[in-house]
């Protein structure tokens, strides 16, 4: 399945939601706290009981082998994982010295 820029992902079993911000061509599956995330899931409050991390809004995060980037547009229980592997938190950029 592509993963296409400006895809609006939801998963089928919690609250989480992101934006597609840097997509793939790579075979593999998007997930949240092992759920699928999709284009046509139902958006759904409710957390799930297994729940690891909390997903920050206004994050990204990243699969450097594959090139992904996804920004976080509703809270939800984590980790985000693409074909098994765990995406990292994006590092911000430091701002220039103003001096």
């Amino acid at each position: 399945m592509a993963i296409k820029v400006g895809s609006q992902l939801r998963s089928t079993a919690t609250s989480a939601q992101v934006v597609v911000v840097r997509g793939s061509d790579a075979d593999g599956v998007l997930k949240a706290a092992g759920a699928e995330l999709t284009v046509d899931a139902v958006s759904n409050s409710a957390a799930s009981a297994s729940a690891g991390e909390v997903l920050p809004v206004g994050k990204r995060y990243v699969d450097q082998p594959s090139g992904i980037e996804l920004l976080v547009i509703s809270a939800g229980p984590g980790p985000l994982t693409f074909d098994g592997r765990e995406l990292t938190l994006k590092e911000s950029k430091p701002l220039p010295a103003s001096d």
